[in-house]
């Protein structure tokens, strides 16, 4: 097979991998995701951004940080908690 053909083919197949990874963790609405999610918070410094899907995504960020990957942040809310402090909220993956 010429390199020509090869490389679109290796590019086709991590195409291919990485839809049938994204369908696998998509869930369907009104269905519950096959973990248990379990509540948690966070104190961490800095202000909340006005923005509610930027403080969710920084939220995001910092449960990503103290847990890693597998945690798997979702629905995540920022509040503030005194003088240069935030509470990040997001339900993770229970550990």
């Amino acid at each position: 097979m010429g390199r020509s053909v090869a490389i679109p083919m290796i590019q086709l197949s991590l195409l291919l991998i990485l839809l049938s990874l994204h369908e696998m963790l998509v869930t369907v609405q009104g269905q519950q995701p096959p973990w248990k999610l379990c509540p948690k918070q966070l104190k961490v410094p800095g202000t909340c951004p006005s923005d509610t899907g930027q403080a969710a995504g920084q939220c995001a960020a910092e449960f990503l940080n103290q847990f890693g990957a597998g945690a798997m942040p979702q629905k995540c809310s920022c509040r503030p908690a005194g003088s240069d402090e935030r509470i990040c909220r997001c339900s993770i993956v229970c550990q």
